[in-house]
């Protein structure tokens, strides 16, 4: 026996929604595209903009531009990626990502990491610790993987 357990609420015309299934970094089209699967039409100043809409559609790409400069070992210097590190979180806030934030925060604490920067790493994987229990809860898996990454950084020396 199976049961579906569905929620009826009456949504006034320019109400606005949060649709949580769909990725936050997805570009305008992919974004129109998904939207109308579940029968919206978004019609917030991003998505009916063409100007924020392509400027939004820019921060987004720079974002996985930055994410591949990340992974280049190396242009890895502290001035390096420090600079790439306030392009990120200007980006963030401006595209209001902040939920995104500790992903990226355990990104940059591997980083750090590799980077011999003990100091910086766990700094960041704590910054990853306290963004996935304030937006997603303390008992998801995010949580939970960057608790280890933490307890991982904080059992480690370097000689």
């Amino acid at each position: 026996m199976t049961f579906e357990a569905v929620a009826y609420v009456d949504i006034n015309p320019g109400e606005e929604l949060t649709i949580s299934y769909l990725p936050l970094n997805l570009l305008s089209e992919d974004r129109k595209s998904s939207i109308k699967k579940w029968h919206f039409n978004c019609t917030c100043p991003v998505c009916s903009s063409g100007a924020e809409m392509e400027q939004s559609d820019i921060n987004k790409l720079r974002i996985q531009g930055i994410l591949d400069e990340l992974r280049l070992k190396d242009n890895r210097t502290h001035a390096g990626v420090g600079a790439l590190v306030d392009e990120l979180m200007a980006i963030l806030d401006t595209e209001r990502l902040q939920v995104q934030t500790g992903n990226f925060a355990s990104i940059l604490a591997g980083v750090y990491f590799q980077m011999e920067d003990l100091a910086k790493a766990r700094g960041y994987a704590k910054q990853a610790v306290d963004n996935h229990m304030y937006y997603i809860g303390h008992d998801n898996e995010k949580v939970q993987e960057a608790l280890q990454m933490l307890e991982f950084l904080q059992t480690i020396e370097y000689r």
